[in-house]
């Protein structure tokens, strides 16, 4: 079927129509004009892949040797692929691990086009890439000026990530963006229309943020289900119109005749989809730790299903109630850390949530009432009205989901598992620009209109570049903002680059190689396996049966020299193997690392 009007010709797929609204609105679902080709759109588009571009450039630039978390998840990328590929997720503090290895494997994939020195944070910032290119195709099948308010929103959430997270692989940072990517997924299926792929995509995007990180999962859930609610209604609405409409007589009617054009495929598709990307948890399950169960009964309060955690904080492990008031406030800030404009509370080494304003969460709401007066006064097309409810309905949910989430939490109060409201923060503006620029769009038919070069039109062109040039602003700053070439727990880096050749060349000699991954002596420590396995130098854990009486390593700060380490050394009891020399220019006086060799199994 084609659909012809004034300014364009349209391929219409009959299976993936958009739903009908009035004859004033009829087909406004579908992009005015063929978005993915408006120059403008197309050059905000390159603009916000343009940051992680440089993150990913910037991790090409100069070698890196990761510890502490990092370099956990850097073991586990390592083995993606061999006899002990990873069933599990990323270690917590609290004695599990996160529920699935999806985000191991999908790092594998690039940690494995360039050097192993170079890979992690390449690898993460190709898979940030990804979420940027994706989320930026699924908002070109909007109108142009929601296409570029969107963008101009994801342009802020990059900046104020910085192009030093943009290429962090730890798992509570890495799934950030693809989680703009799933809300962005979930406004499509909240459409109604019936697109084959955005719930299988969804389902996708889902499952790899909530295995990187479980704190995704109360937003994952409520929002899904929130966009599946806002998808029925919309199909409710539809079949009012199927049963109203006068159809041809040999085909079928009412319910029956929109039951019969429901496609079944998508639903399969995303249940096959979820039965994959789940697998390897479920036979870790069924046939190996039992990560899972071990997760599930924690949460529900037994404490000794996670022996050996670190999780601290409060007696009964939960935020009192103020705390949580203060923190969702300091989380939820209209200009604070959606913008990278924040100052974390540090307590013990823990950059710990800040305290906010209770009564600064009057934005939220006042922000909606706005949106919905906007609605309201211009009296917007059906399409743009549809899109800023399902926007603000599930910005809505997500500031929920906050609350649930810090209500939920245990342990010591950090900020980084609840970073995520950047994206919710974000969400809530978008959608009062969807509003304004939908009232905008009623009174301009221009806005969104076709744009023809070889005619003299003011008002698109310019309206075009100034929001161009307002998206090229916060990527400008997310580029020249200082965090430019930075690293990921990058203090011990560069001393354990200049330890490298010591270590291999000692460990080298060695039938097997004792270290420690299992229990956090010091961060730096973490590195260590992390360079033999890049030099192919077997090791294994010093709780493994193997290591039996070999010699163990450990890397250590120099100033543990003053103390018994050093007088260890002074007995013969340790041996000290080398010194990765004073601190560079730059570097923090505390960050020369030695490593020793102590004989025998650990105490």
């Amino acid at each position: 079927m084609v659909a012809v009007d004034n300014s364009r010709v349209t391929e219409v797929d009959g299976s993936d129509a958009p739903p009908a609204d009035d004859a004033a609105t009829a087909g406004a679902d579908a992009p005015t004009v063929r978005v993915w080709r408006d120059p403008f759109v197309l050059i905000a588009a390159t603009l916000v892949v343009l940051p992680v571009i440089a993150a990913a450039l910037s991790a090409l630039r100069t070698q890196y040797v990761p510890t502490n978390d990092w370099a956990l998840i850097e073991l586990e990328v390592r083995r993606v692929g061999g006899g002990d590929t990873p069933l599990i997720g990323a270690w917590s503090r609290f004695g599990w691990k996160h529920p699935g290895p999806l985000p191991f494997y999908l790092l594998a994939g690039f940690y494995r086009l360039v050097p192993s020195d170079r890979g992690i944070l390449f690898a993460a910032a190709a898979v940030n890439g990804l979420a940027v290119v994706g989320f930026t195709a699924v908002m070109m099948r909007q109108t142009r000026s929601r296409a570029l308010m969107a963008l101009l929103g994801l342009a802020l959430v990059e900046k104020g990530m910085g192009i030093r997270q943009l290429s962090d692989p730890w798992n509570p940072t890495l799934p950030i963006l693809p989680f703009a990517l799933y809300l962005a997924l979930c406004l499509e299926v909240a459409r109604g229309n019936r697109s084959r792929w955005p719930m299988p995509a969804a389902l996708a995007v889902a499952s790899f943020v909530v295995q990187a990180h479980v704190g995704f999962l109360q937003p994952v859930v409520l929002t899904g289900a929130a966009a599946m609610i806002l998808r029925g209604r919309r199909l409710r609405l539809e079949r009012v119109e199927v049963e109203s409409a006068d159809a041809d007589a040999d085909a079928p009617k009412g319910w029956a005749g929109l039951k019969s054009r429901i496609k079944w495929r998508p639903t399969l598709v995303s249940a096959g989809v979820v039965a994959v990307l789940w697998l390897p948890t479920l036979i870790d399950q069924v046939n190996g730790t039992g990560n899972m169960g071990t997760l599930i009964r924690w949460s529900l309060g037994d404490e000794q299903a996670a022996a050996g955690g670190m999780g601290g904080g409060n007696t009964d492990g939960r935020l009192p109630i103020d705390r949580v008031l203060n923190a969702g406030a300091w989380l939820l800030e209209p200009f604070g850390l959606w913008l990278g404009r924040f100052r974390p509370l540090v307590f013990a080494g823990y950059p710990l949530m800040g305290r906010g304003e209770v009564l600064s969460l009057l934005w939220i709401p006042a922000i909606i009432v706005v949106t919905w007066a906007v609605i309201r006064l211009g009296r917007p097309g059906d399409a743009d009205r549809r899109a800023v409810t399902a926007a603000l309905v599930l910005a809505g949910v997500g500031v929920v989901s906050v609350w649930t989430d810090l209500l939920s939490a245990r342990g010591i109060a950090v900020f980084w598992p609840f970073r995520w409201a950047i994206t919710v923060v974000m969400l809530l503006w978008v959608a009062l620009g969807w509003a304004v620029v939908g009232a905008l769009a009623r009174r301009f038919a221009w806005i969104d209109g076709p744009i023809r070069w070889r005619q003299f039109q003011p008002g698109p062109i310019a309206a075009g570049a100034v929001a161009v040039i307002t998206i090229a602003v916060p990527i400008y700053a997310a580029l020249f903002s200082g965090s430019l070439g930075s690293r990921p727990e990058q203090v011990s880096s560069a001393a354990l680059l200049r330890l490298r050749s010591t270590i291999v060349e000692n460990a080298g000699q060695e039938d097997l190689v004792v270290v420690n991954t299992t229990v956090m002596f010091n961060p730096d420590d973490l590195g260590l396996p992390v360079v033999l396995d890049r030099a192919g130098i077997p090791w294994v854990d010093h709780s493994d049966p193997r290591a039996g009486s070999h010699d163990r390593y450990n890397v250590l700060p120099a100033s543990d020299l003053n103390g018994l380490t050093g007088a260890a050394i002074a007995l013969g009891m340790v041996e000290l193997l080398g010194r990765s020399g004073p601190p560079r220019p730059g570097e923090p006086p505390d960050s020369e690392l030695i490593l020793i060799r102590a004989p025998g199994p650990p105490p």
